[in-house]
């Protein structure tokens, strides 16, 4: 009965007294060394050591830390390694997308999901995605300020001059030329 209710309170799966102990010491773990959003290397080495392969407590660590602090930079490097902490840790931060490697900055759903959240992401794509017109249409359909950090080149298409002005024929006024 105990166990249930302890079940039920922390929301994740336990088994056995040893769990709900190893699952409270991981609870103070993180609040301990991830409630000033710094990342460390001790830490982030108890991140790629301990916490890396459980969702539950990357969940945790990820609203802990704050990636928009400049000074946790080398540290979130070293976290990007896998695929799923990439895609969590650029939908809080796209413009993380800079450090990595450029497979990554040339894959079009990828870069979809960081224009959607902020349009200067496009700098960061690869040449061939920043070239690709079609590429281009499909990410002004989801942010039209994709426009105004596209090559010169890439504007004076017809078509993408078509797209704004019917999407969004202010752009053009925010546009510096």
């Amino acid at each position: 009965m105990t166990l249930n209710i302890i079940r039920k309170i922390v929301k994740y799966k336990l088994n056995s007294i040893e769990d709900i102990f190893n699952h409270i010491y991981n609870i103070y773990l993180i609040e301990t060394n991830y409630n000033d959003g710094i990342l460390t290397i001790n830490n982030t080495k108890l991140i790629m050591n301990k916490f890396i392969s459980d969702t539950y407590y990357m969940n945790l660590i990820y609203k802990k830390i704050n990636f928009y602090n400049y000074l946790n930079v080398n540290n979130i490097k070293k976290l990007l390694i896998n695929e799923n902490i990439i895609y969590k840790i650029l939908n809080i931060n796209p413009l993380l997308i800079r450090y990595l490697d450029y497979k990554y900055k040339n894959n079009k759903n990828l870069i979809k999901m960081i224009c959607n959240k902020n349009a200067l992401c496009i700098k960061y794509a690869s040449k061939l995605l920043q070239k690709d017109i079609e590429f281009i249409l499909s990410l002004l359909d989801i942010n039209n300020y994709v426009y105004l950090f596209i090559d010169d080149d890439i504007k004076q298409q017809k078509k993408i001059n078509n797209k704004i002005s019917d999407i969004n024929p202010y752009i053009y006024d925010l546009d510096d030329k």
